[in-house]
């Protein structure tokens, strides 16, 4: 079967011990791409019981039967466990360049199980793989990290744990480049481990039935891409401010408001800081912003996407975003999800206004959250207790039922009230608060492609809906 590479790499990190496994033509059969092929392989090879924290969780890192051919926007991958932050199954995508480097590495994924004695990098080049010590990377932030492993290893692309990570944070991603994998807490998984990175290299093809019809489809659906997402090329995802503004879909003070200056944190003003744009492995579309702030001697950054502006902009009354895209930073430096942590900060200041606690926390201060993040990633002070995420910190405080989750999960930027299908979306995902796990907010919108039976619906209507 092509689009595979044939075989998956299993690293037992107690042992030391790296091994070849042959990839189930079986399950590439029933389940199609790298979380069902995951979801499968987890089930038969892990207790489902286990702590999430302990050796006996496993990390599957899994590609898809396109990754890194040349169809258009195919550089992603997922990493699945068991996560820390709800106790249920977890599930991360990401996008960038890793994915796609690490099926040139020879293989369609990893599955990792253990803890190593001391911090380890896993190696991965041309088929071959080694555990290389991490000591002297344990502790640096994810650019210092990544940084230091190609000055090491060469033109290898990284997948890493900041200190979030290493500190257990249960809301830890893990980066690439400056793409995340952040939902879940899988990145203190890894940290629970010892793993501080995976870094993989090689030049090994995917290969294709056709290849010569395969890149004539591909270069025919970039171009119908390109054209369609326009608009989304030229804006990134802060366009959608101004669209979830319009349809009270943006969370406005921990989804309690629908009023906010949202020109202040839109694509426009996005724009007053922009320096250049990034694009994934074979996009066509370009979505990434990079971003200067001279101020702060920061130059070409990642800028925030939408979910960062909304959960750590809008959702906390901050208005500058000049601010968020420092949080942006500071949350892909050491390893956080931005969802996660904007939630989390969210229930924190409705909490103090309630009486429940007193941090000095104020809605709209951008310093204090800046603070925090800082003191989470270190779980220092009050920032333990908001390592923890919103569904333990809110059962602290007899608060349950103001904590916005979905099993543990942190709500992202998109109101339920918005999209009555969003609403069932969220019920029914195995992660919990998830956003992509259906589309059906499209139809809700207004899309209508009747030949595939998609009919557009009334958006606040739940009929028919779950």
């Amino acid at each position: 079967m092509n689009g595979y590479m044939g075989q998956l790499l299993a690293v037992d990190l107690t042992r030391e011990k790296v091994s070849e496994i042959p990839l189930d033509r079986g399950i590439t059969k029933q389940f199609l791409g790298g979380t069902g092929y995951a979801c499968r392989l987890l089930y038969d090879m892990m207790d489902a019981s286990c702590d999430p924290l302990s050796p006996d969780n496993m990390l599957a890192f899994m590609t898809g039967p396109l990754t890194g051919t040349m169809a258009p926007c195919t550089g992603r991958h997922v990493v699945c466990g068991k996560s820390p932050l709800t106790g249920y199954w977890g599930e991360s995508h990401s996008g960038g360049h890793f994915g796609a480097h690490l099926k040139f590495s020879g293989y369609d994924g990893l599955v990792i199980k253990g803890k190593a004695k001391r911090p380890v990098v896993i190696h991965i080049d041309e088929g071959s793989s080694k555990l290389l010590p991490g000591r002297d990377i344990w502790g640096t932030t994810t650019d210092v990290a990544q940084e230091r492993l190609r000055n090491d290893l060469g033109p290898v692309k990284v997948a890493c744990i900041g200190p979030a990570g290493e500190n257990l944070v249960r809301y830890a991603g893990i980066m690439n480049a400056e793409r995340a994998a952040a939902r879940c807490g899988l990145g203190a998984v890894m940290g629970s481990k010892n793993l501080k990175a995976i870094a993989v290299g090689g030049s090994k093809e995917v290969a294709l039935s056709d290849a010569k019809e395969f890149a004539e489809i591909a270069k025919e659906s970039s171009a119908i891409l390109r054209n369609m997402m326009s608009n989304l090329s030229q804006s990134g995802t802060a366009m959608y401010v101004d669209i979830a503004m319009m349809f009270n879909d943006m969370p406005i003070k921990y989804f309690q408001e629908v009023d906010f200056e949202s020109d202040l944190i839109n694509d426009k003003a996005l724009g007053e800081i922009l320096t250049g744009r990034i694009a994934c492995y074979s996009c066509p579309i370009g979505c990434g912003r990079k971003v200067s702030l001279p101020e702060h001697d920061l130059t070409n950054i990642s800028g925030p996407e939408y979910q960062t502006i909304a959960s750590l902009g809008s959702n906390l009354l901050i208005s500058d975003i000049r601010a968020i895209a420092i949080m942006n930073r500071l949350c892909n430096q050491y390893g956080l999800d931005t969802i996660s942590t904007g939630g989390t900060l969210a229930l924190a200041i409705s909490l103090q206004e309630l009486g429940k606690l007193d941090y000095n926390l104020e809605w709209g201060d951008s310093d204090r959250a800046i603070e925090l993040i800082h003191a989470i990633a270190n779980r220092d002070g009050f920032g333990n207790e908001l390592a923890e995420g919103s569904m333990r910190l809110a059962a602290k405080y007899g608060a349950e039922d103001v904590a916005l989750h979905v099993k543990g999960l942190e709500m992202p930027g998109h109101d339920p009230r918005a999209f009555a299908g969003m609403a069932t979306v969220y019920a029914v995902a195995a992660r919990g608060a998830s956003h992509l796990e259906g589309d059906i907010y499209s139809i809700d919108m207004g899309a209508d492609v009747r030949d595939l039976g998609i009919v557009a619906s009334d958006r606040l209507d739940d009929e028919n809906k779950g």
